[in-house]
């Protein structure tokens, strides 16, 4: 079962780690990244709601039902939009690489806003994290600074979002809280294109990426995630999930041919290295391994 949860977890940090690819060919034949998220997101919704339906699923409390709404509504396409706005002027691999540092940007505003207490490794950690993020960025252009800037932004929402909505996703199962948070961000994107309309893919490889996003990025990848967490437990999951950034580059390197520089590869590592500090740091603290991760992007 071990091996069978490390097998999952691999496919998780793959699939979402194919998101800058599939995105590439949906906006390479026309699509636009609001067009690209509200099919996404919808696809991943009627899934997952189809799911909660045949298992009979119930729905959350009314108190954390609001509070999944505002997180999916708001905080999850906030974080996607930049994302994914991000991909048109960055590249693949280092807006991935600016997004993982989340971790640590939880851990720094948790330090100074909510002083919440830190150790020297933390620190260390968090020092660490710096360094990379320079060394990943390095000498940018105009273009490419738009991109690192949406990048950063990316992180910053996501770290705030699991800050806001640490103690409800504990409350409730991994897969309702996905369900209300992807659901909830394919209504507010459905509002958004009805208002300033759809910029379909004009080919089938971009109708194929969009599908690919939907159901192998998203439903294959948050429910192999949710599956390998349950039989290797939360730590462990999350150290595998660093996979991602590494999938990601690689994809880069042998699809799209953009090549990384060998001080992005080191600043990535460094990053990487703080991430997985943190989670071991976490785990060491945790009486129980009870889950609230939901996957960025």
């Amino acid at each position: 079962m071990q091996l069978f949860g490390i097998i999952l977890i691999i496919l998780s940090a793959t699939s979402f780690g194919a998101i800058p690819i599939f995105a590439h060919f949906a906006y390479a034949s026309g699509a636009t990244p609001l067009t690209v998220l509200f099919f996404r997101f919808a696809i991943a919704a009627v899934c997952f709601c189809t799911y909660l339906v045949i298992r009979q699923i119930p729905l959350p409390n009314p108190k954390n039902l609001r509070t999944l709404i505002l997180l999916g509504g708001v905080g999850f396409v906030l974080q996607s939009l930049s994302f994914f706005f991000a991909l048109t002027v960055a590249s693949p691999g280092l807006v991935v690489l600016l997004l993982y540092l989340y971790p640590t940007i939880v851990v720094g505003i948790s330090i100074v806003v909510l002083h919440r207490p830190s150790s020297p490794g933390t620190l260390w950690a968090l020092s660490l994290a710096l360094l990379g993020t320079v060394l990943t960025i390095g000498p940018v252009g105009n273009a490419q600074l738009l991109g690192v800037i949406l990048g950063l932004v990316s992180a910053c929402i996501y770290a705030t979002y699991i800050l806001v909505g640490e103690q409800v996703m504990t409350q409730e199962s991994p897969i309702t809280a996905s369900t209300v948070v992807l659901t909830s961000a394919a209504v507010v994107y459905g509002g958004i294109v009805t208002i300033r309309g759809v910029s379909l893919p004009q080919d089938a490889s971009g109708w194929l990426a969009i599908g690919a996003l939907g159901l192998i990025s998203t439903v294959v990848a948050i429910g192999a995630l949710f599956t390998g967490i349950k039989l290797l437990g939360a730590s462990t999951a999350s150290m595998l999930s660093t996979l991602e950034p590494v999938v990601t580059i690689a994809l880069s390197l042998v699809i799209l041919k953009q090549p990384i520089t060998g001080m992005q590869l080191v600043g990535g590592a460094l990053i990487l290295l703080a991430v997985i500090f943190l989670t071991v740091r976490k785990t060491a603290h945790d009486k129980s391994e009870r889950d609230s991760y939901i996957e960025p992007q």
